[in-house]
């Protein structure tokens, strides 16, 4: 353990994949940790928080692989002893585009490997970012369901941000809202279409 609190690298990669057995990989629906798809963990004394994953397979599609690196970045913030997180996808056929879309997602404008984001990747990054947003929404219905089971009768479309739980898949829904220009306000729908204006 460091002066910081920052465990050992070993430490820190059997946290990183406790951690990541809780996210889902979205094209194969298992858990993320269940066929050693974690490539490679480092950290720094000061909780700097480097992870390379690797899908079992090359053929996932582009916005769902972008999908899996942005959930198990989310979930590795919350570790206590992280500080600054950097997820990176290794063996896809997009990986390039994939990591640089998600570096300026995370609004570093480099990814791990260290390459300077110039390709226009605007198409790819409006499919990433329309994906998080459905999947965010459908985390944070679900958190309500689970916990207020009262609430079950009210449709979906129905359900407007204010009825949200506080936590981490609520503010990762309203990060996404934001970055498709949405509203954020409580009286807002959580079941939004990014293509029409909303009040």
């Amino acid at each position: 353990m460091s002066r910081h609190g920052v465990p050992t690298e070993a430490a820190a990669t059997s946290d990183v994949r406790e951690v990541l057995r809780t996210v889902a990989e979205r094209a194969l629906d298992e858990p993320l940790a269940a066929h050693d798809f974690v490539d490679l963990v480092s950290v720094t004394d000061d909780g700097d928080l480097e992870v390379h994953l690797r899908l079992p397979r090359s053929g996932v599609p582009r916005s769902l692989a972008c999908l899996v690196v942005s959930d198990a970045r989310d979930a590795l913030a919350d570790l206590p002893w992280s500080r600054v997180v950097t997820v990176a996808l290794d063996g896809h056929g997009d990986s390039a585009d994939i990591n640089a879309v998600l570096a300026v997602e995370a609004g570093a404008g480099r990814y791990a490997g260290g390459r300077v984001v110039t390709p226009d990747l605007a198409g790819l990054q409006r499919s990433f970012r329309r994906e998080a947003h459905v999947a965010a929404a459908e985390r944070c219905l679900a958190a309500l369901a689970r916990r207020r089971p009262w609430h079950d009768s009210t449709p979906p479309g129905d359900v407007v941000l204010g009825d949200l739980l506080p936590g981490r898949h609520l503010a990762a829904l309203l990060r996404r809202r934001r970055a498709l220009g949405l509203p954020n306000h409580p009286t807002a729908l959580v079941l939004a279409d990014p293509d029409v204006s909303a009040p």
